[in-house]
Order: structure tokens, then C-alpha cells, then sequence
């Protein structure tokens, strides 16, 4: 799921910093600390909320 939203450009990266997510997507699980792992669900939850909700993101 994270490399299709990464390849897709999708709107998450409005709010997630794109080369965190490529390079923790990237890493093999087995090696992945598991706040990284914690932080990539967080990422992917955002993006699944923001396809359901389409919220308007104004930054001043």
C-alpha cells in the first residue's frame, strides 16, 4: 500500500515529508524500528482519512 501511494503522488505528501516515507517504505520490515513502524501506519492512516474525507488543507 505505501509504494502505491508513493508512486501515485498522492495528497499525503501535502502534510508527510516524501523522503521519510520513501525511505522507511524502502526498508525491509525486519530492520524497521518499530516507532518507524508505529509513525508509517500513523502516514498510511492519514492517507486512507484524507481518500474517505477530501479535506481542503490550507497552510497560511
Amino acid at each position: 500500500m505505501g509504494r502505491e501511494r508513493l508512486a501515485q503522488g498522492h495528497r499525503m505528501f501535502q502534510v508527510i515529508y516524501r523522503k521519510w516515507f520513501e525511505v522507511t517504505v524502502n526498508t525491509p520490515p525486519a530492520v524497521l524500528p518499530d516507532h518507524e513502524r508505529e509513525k508509517l501506519d500513523r502516514a498510511l492512516d492519514i492517507a486512507t482519512w484524507m481518500d474517505v474525507y477530501r479535506p481542503q488543507i490550507r497552510v497560511p
